[in-house]
């Protein structure tokens, strides 16, 4: 049984930006409230970590390279707990200065079990420190409504018997929105369908951009597309699709995967991406080789040929998986485990803890 938790304080640093990581942080930090004394920041500045670090007993980073920053610059942090995300590094850190700096970190949590797999294999990291929790959403938050439905595509206007692939996230060269593109127009059968691609992001690689915008031109496919900003209301959004497309080249995990799936929305995946994991080929989503534009356009065909009642029978599933095992709420208590376990073991937090 835990006493006063709001005791133990915790500092969550977040990465700037708009992107899939900067919301997990946020939503994180709501949960980890209800228990505990946690505050968020950014990590724009390190200067301006450090008064909240020293007031902190544990550490969450979202970010790798914050802890030579801490650990090299700041040996006095060395009572501190720490717990970093692997949002996505997977480069091979296996040499003597890696041991010991991440000797420093207390657990690692891996948001796939491929990419924990791949630290225990290539990090200079004890594999006992290593665990995997995967990532949650809210699921009141992202919830299907008709009404809202018909609302956004109204607004976007779309028509009735279009079926729309969405595709969120940020515009960059990674995110590789190029692919749905090219698949589309490399298939006789796609550029005579009657669809709509509709793309929400902020486009933070401006060039990469053009260069979408000029494929769109070439391939006469600007009456099928539509482009959206960042907006913090991509739960409405997720309303207007019939299909999320991810196209990530390397996508550690994909959280806009989950967000789908808990609108009812089915997904389709490249299969290299960490969210593929957790889903189901043909019962909630369609899975395609990585970064293969004839694959994808075959899985987008699959896709269009599949029964409006087969569709809704796919976002029920995805929903039910959602509520059953990738609640935000459910990955908070795995993280909270983690903290008492760390909280415990420290001779300064002991007194904290009732057992």
């Amino acid at each position: 049984m835990v006493g006063d938790n709001n005791e133990i304080r915790i500092l969550n640093v977040s990465a700037s930006g708009k992107g899939g990581l900067e919301v997990f942080a946020n939503e994180l930090e709501k949960e980890l409230s209800e228990e505990f004394n946690i505050t968020t920041i950014k990590h724009e500045n390190i200067s301006n970590i450090i008064p909240y670090l020293l007031r902190s007993d544990i550490a969450i980073l979202h970010r790798l390279r914050l802890i030579k920053k801490l650990i090299i610059f700041f040996p006095f942090i060395r009572d501190k707990k720490i717990i970093v995300f692997n949002h996505g590094k997977v480069s091979w850190k296996k040499d003597i200065f890696h041991a010991i700096l991440y000797s420093r970190v207390n657990k690692f949590i891996a948001i796939c079990e491929r990419m924990a797999e791949s630290m225990r294999k290539n990090w200079a990291v004890d594999p006992q420190k290593i665990i995997t929790i995967y990532l949650g959403v809210d699921e009141k938050k992202f919830s299907f409504s008709p009404e809202l439905r018909q609302y956004i595509r109204e607004k976007l206007k779309i028509e009735k018997d279009e079926i729309v692939f969405g595709v969120v996230g940020k515009i960059e060269k990674r995110k590789n929105q190029e692919l749905i593109i090219k698949a589309v127009s490399g298939s006789e059968n796609l550029k005579n369908e009657r669809i709509k691609m509709v793309f929400v992001g902020e486009a933070v690689d401006e060039n990469y951009y053009k260069k979408v915008l000029k494929s769109v031109r070439e391939k006469g496919l600007e009456n099928k597309v539509v482009f959206l900003p960042f907006t913090e209301e991509i739960n409405k959004i997720y309303n207007a699709f019939d299909f999320l497309v991810i196209t990530s080249k390397r996508e550690p995990f994909g959280l806009v995967g989950l967000e789908a799936l808990a609108t009812k929305i089915p997904v389709i995946a490249p299969d290299e991406a960490g969210v593929s994991e957790v889903l189901e080929d043909g019962k909630d989503s369609f899975i395609y080789k990585t970064n293969n534009e004839k694959s994808l356009a075959e899985k987008i065909e699959t896709a269009l040929g599949t029964s409006e009642e087969k569709r809704k029978m796919m976002g029920e599933y995805g929903r039910r998986k959602i509520e059953e095992k990738f609640t935000m709420k459910r990955c908070a208590s795995d993280i909270k485990k983690v903290i008492y376990e760390l909280i415990s073991s420290s001779p300064k937090n002991k007194a904290k803890v009732l057992e």
